[in-house]
């Protein structure tokens, strides 16, 4: 059984950031490429297709669109609370979506967080980050390095070079 599993099913995405493209974001493939986004191919009956691997599970990592708007993930991270908590869950994450739903699947799950920032100014930020607000972004990354130290896992901001973040 592998020990390790990565998952990037959907392309739904709150944000259409300007490294970006649809195959990934379906905000970014509706309002800059102006067509329907992808469909999701995974039904709910595939978290219940990997009962059999998550027991045998060390570390997995999710990432999307937007992990959390991604119901299916969802459903996987309910069946891992319950047959391997102990598992390793990295998240790739814009951050922006920070709810009780998203609350709830972090008490039960050892999560690690890695926050995608791109901009340590307001400006660039949000000059990358279409619809994305860096207010709202610095605040759940307090609460997500918060939750990290607490379980003692680990939280990561990595940034994707662009010309508007070389300095």
């Amino acid at each position: 059984y592998p020990t390790r599993m990565e998952f990037e099913i959907s392309s739904r995405c709150n944000l259409a950031c300007t490294m970006c493209n649809g195959f990934l974001s379906s905000t970014y493939r509706k309002q800059i490429e102006h067509e329907e986004p992808y469909p999701d191919v995974y039904e709910d009956s595939f978290a219940e297709q990997l009962e059999e691997f998550i027991p045998h599970l060390k570390f997995t990592k999710f990432s999307g669109g937007e992990p959390f708007l991604i119901d299916l993930y969802f459903k996987i991270w309910e069946r891992m609370a319950v047959l391997n908590p102990d598992c390793g869950i990295h998240v790739q994450t814009n951050g922006l979506i920070l709810n009780n739903k998203v609350k709830q699947a972090l008490e039960n799950g050892r999560f690690y967080i890695g926050v995608s920032l791109d901009g340590a100014t307001k400006e660039n930020y949000e000059k990358i980050r279409l619809y994305g607000k860096f207010e709202r972004a610095l605040e759940n990354l307090a609460y997500f390095q918060q939750y990290c130290e607490s379980r003692g896992t680990l939280l990561n901001i990595p940034f994707t070079p662009v010309i508007d973040t070389r300095y």
